[in-house]
């Protein structure tokens, strides 16, 4: 099974999802997932769900993450 991790990128209003190599931790193939976030800065997994904060609107936004690729979606 593969492992992710996921980045926010505040600069440009993205999170990004990243495989985690389960030998050494390091990330790879990072690339963009989700959409709609404003200034995103942290985000936490729980049950099958992200909550991202967004700093601008205040708000946090939640994403179903896809079980199988871990892409999330709104």
């Amino acid at each position: 099974s593969n492992y992710y991790a996921y980045v926010t990128n505040h600069n440009n209003n993205t999170v990004s999802k990243c495989t985690v190599s389960a030998f050494d931790g390091q990330l790879s193939d990072c690339n963009p997932t989700g959409n709609d976030f404003d200034t995103p800065v942290g985000i936490a997994l729980n049950n099958g769900y992200a909550y991202v904060t967004n700093y601008n609107t205040a708000t946090v936004s939640q994403c179903v993450v896809n079980p199988s690729t871990g892409e999330l979606s709104d």
